[in-house]
């Protein structure tokens, strides 16, 4: 059996474990749960050895992880797979054929092809599908993932230039009628909305919670480490020292996707010279960014230029305000092997750049809390911040729903660092006991588990390996702590990792396989599709999957976690309990999340959306926003139109960015634009036939680079005839000037004609 509760299910499972709470039954917060804003955000003790000012630091991460030009292309970004609530929601050319299982054929939708909606869930069973014994009405093992780079090789970077030099190489997958495809990931893309409060990231948690100032693989690469200088002797060499920076999952996830082949980079490209690139250009140098960013704003080049581009600080420059001087300030060069098998010189800052860029977004992402949700507002003693459906749905999700297993304490994972209790390797809660759905005991890893959701064959998750080998078994190391544990009761692991409990035989069944990590449900309402392999979009279809226990329970048997096993038979066939936890998972929706506003305000960002024919890129915009969520569009502006009572045709005018060109005026009611003016940076159009009440004005423009983008307005007509009074006049006739005075309806023009009397 496990060996823990749930911290607030002590006292709600002796509640609602039979039946769940009865209607009209109050529900109250547990007094043991407290607001995520109540809870320390985890950070690396020893940060102070190498960060001088912690504040410059973030803003180098978020410059970092929202800046195009980090991809080998200058187009992707960290961002471009995590810009909507953390997560990634386009559904153009998402889809990935299971490359994971060795397979390269699309079922869903060809490769660059559109997901409908009427495609999800990937897997359906017949009926409410509530039921094992539903037939399955259709299944692929197809992934959404998140659309990267084209498949390439590295060549060379040209400093100065965002988009580097690299050899094509034919894409025998993502590929239509013989030209290449934006790649797309093998798994869907987590949020990174919370993350911080991970101990482990990535689905298979191979991002290691100890950073090694490298890659994520933390100390399984005994190489890594950074290049210091001696303060005390400037002419004596650099030497490389290890780094250990624990609680620092996130810099280990940063270095991944960087440099993966799909996600961001050509193939064999490297940090330093990632670093060689960056330190070339100015910081987001084809975004907007808002002067009114909280982070960014008093960098931002739209501050003291209206409308311009990037930041007017560099890389280097905040690199130095960041981190100690031993880290960057040598003018040694160092030589460094590349992955061609030559070898370059590098500065000291271009050397270290892959610390510099994963403790930077480290330090970003961990400002990236959605404390403000209702439930949260509801635990902080506010009864209102929850409906009555809601508090019903926190019962049962509590309950019988048995989700508090998994999805533990505030965070709502057990992935989390609450939940390893990690006070080092030989002391931490980091393995568990389980009886697996087959009644084997066996140890696994705190947060992360089996549930069905594909065959183990089509992904074997936490059951995978880091790309190093164990000198001690000639073997590469395996991610699962528990096997790790397994090794070094063993004497087999060369660097400590977490321990077997006293008393546990090494040769005990490790469950890793088809296991992954426990996400956070936070903002669930915005992160669809769901689970690892993106194959579920609606949350109703996320429930039926709990209720009916999984989709191949008998393929995972020997894996599978039991509690999800054995279904929610309570909940089979009751939509009102279904509705009552959607409705509670919609609770956990910070607004600010959802409006980008603080902390989660940002640059503007060009995310790929599939491509044309020829293979150019079609981009989706998503401005930039201020502190308070409103949208930095520069691209175009609208000036507030003269409305006048009952007439059809209004004059709008505004203006555009150097360069740009409105392409279209179109109106929500049928009216039309029978011309658009264009005058350098400024523009008028005049719509004919406006319907009285509210019409939707949307003008289009295509900038410089020939990206479109848009804006709204709103033309009301009366719909009532206008009122006017008259105040009384008093007539002198030996007066030849008289005033009238009185009052009209907004927007109502008075003419005033006179006839001699």
């Amino acid at each position: 059996m496990r060996k823990r509760l749930p911290l607030f299910s002590t006292l709600v499972v002796a509640l609602f474990c039979m039946t769940g709470p009865a209607r009209g039954q109050v529900v109250v917060p547990p007094i043991e749960l407290n607001p995520l804003n109540q809870i320390a955000v985890p950070e690396p003790p020893n940060l102070f050895q190498y960060v001088t000012n912690k504040q410059v630091a973030i803003q180098l991460g978020k410059a970092f992880f929202w800046d195009m030009q980090a991809g080998s292309d200058g187009i992707v970004a960290c961002a471009s797979c995590h810009f909507h609530a953390g997560a990634d929601n386009r559904l153009v050319n998402t889809v990935n054929p299971g490359t994971k299982s060795g397979d390269t054929t699309f079922q869903v939708v060809g490769p660059g092809g559109t997901l409908q909606p009427a495609d999800f869930p990937f897997h359906l069973r017949q009926g409410t599908g509530h039921s094992q014994a539903d037939p399955v009405v259709r299944d692929s093992n197809d992934v959404v993932g998140s659309q990267g780079v084209h498949l390439a090789d590295f060549v060379d970077i040209v400093p100065g230039s965002a988009v580097e030099i690299v050899t094509p190489v034919a894409d025998p997958v993502f590929n239509v009628d013989g030209v290449n495809l934006r790649r797309v990931t093998g798994r869907n893309a987590p949020t990174v909305v919370n993350a911080v409060f991970n101990f482990n990231q990535f689905w298979d948690g191979r991002a290691e919670y100890i950073f090694n100032g490298e890659n994520p693989f933390g100390p399984a690469d005994p190489e890594a480490g950074l290049w210091v200088s001696d303060h005390d002797d400037p002419i004596k060499p650099l030497e490389k020292q290890p780094v250990r920076l624990y609680f620092a999952s996130l810099a280990s996830l940063a270095t991944g996707p960087i440099l993966d082949d799909v996600e961001m980079s050509a193939r064999g490209r490297t940090l330093p010279q990632v670093g060689r690139k960056l330190l070339s250009l100015t910081p987001l140098a084809k975004q907007y960014v808002s002067h009114d960013d909280s982070v960014l704003g008093g960098l931002a080049n739209s501050a003291v230029t209206p409308g311009a581009r990037g930041l007017h600080v560099g890389y280097a420059e905040l690199i130095r305000q960041a981190f100690h001087d031993h880290l960057w300030g040598s003018e040694q060069l160092v030589t460094l092997d590349l992955p061609n098998g030559q070898s370059a010189q590098f500065t000291h800052m271009e050397a270290n750049f892959g610390f510099f860029w994963g403790v930077a977004i480290q330090l970003y992402l961990a400002t990236l809390v959605s404390d403000q949700t209702p439930f949260d507002h509801w635990l902080g003693g506010d009864d209102a911040a929850l409906t009555e459906a809601q508090k019903q749905g926190f019962g049962l999700f509590s309950g019988i729903g048995k989700c508090t297993i998994c999805h533990l304490d505030i965070e709502l994972t057990t992935a989390s660092y609450f939940a390893a209790g990690f006070l080092d390797e030989d002391a931490n809660a980091l393995i568990d006991f389980m009886f697996v759905a087959d009644g084997t005991q066996v140890i696994y890893d705190t947060g992360f588990n089996n549930t069905a959701v594909t065959p183990p064959t089509d992904d074997i998750g936490r059951g995978g390996t880091a790309p190093f080998v164990n000198p001690l078994t000639n073997e590469l190391y395996p991610l699962s702590f528990s096997a790790r544990a397994t090794l070094r009761a063993q004497n087999l692991m060369p660097f400590r990792t977490p321990i077997l409990t006293p008393g546990i035989p090494a040769d005990i069944t490790v469950n890793a396989n088809g296991a992954f990590k426990v996400p956070t449900l936070r903002n669930i309402s915005l992160t669809g599709p769901f689970f690892h392999n993106g194959s579920v979009m609606a949350l109703d279809d996320v429930l039926d999957f709990y209720i009916r226990g999984g989709n191949f329970p008998l393929e995972n048997i020997h894996d599978l976690d039991p509690d999800v096993g054995d279904g929610l038979p309570f909940m089979r066939d009751d939509e009102d309990k279904e509705h009552a936890v959607i409705e509670f998972l919609k609770s956990l929706t910070d607004w600010r999340v959802a409006a980008g506003a603080s902390p989660f305000d940002h640059p503007e960002l060009l995310v790929p959306n599939g491509q044309a024919a020829d293979g150019t890129d079609i981009f989706m915009r998503i401005p930039a926003t201020d502190s308070y969520g409103s949208p930095f569009l520069t691209a175009v502006s609208l000036n507030e139109p003269f409305i006048e009572s009952h007439a059809s045709t209004q004059i709008i005018s505004g203006t555009v960015e150097p360069g740009g060109t409105v392409t279209e005026v179109s109106v929500d009611t049928g009216a039309f634009a029978s011309q658009i003016i264009m005058d350098g940076t400024t523009w008028s159009a005049v719509i004919s036939g406006l319907a009285e009440g509210r019409n939707l004005v949307t003008v289009t423009v295509l900038d410089g680079a020939g990206v479109e983008s848009g804006a709204t307005m709103t033309i009301t007509l009366d719909t009532e005839p206008p009122v006017l009074t008259l105040d009384p006049v008093v007539a002198e006739t030996d007066l030849a000037v008289q005033t009238l005075t009185g009052s009209r309806d907004a927007g109502t023009v008075v003419r005033v004609s006179v006839t001699h009397l």
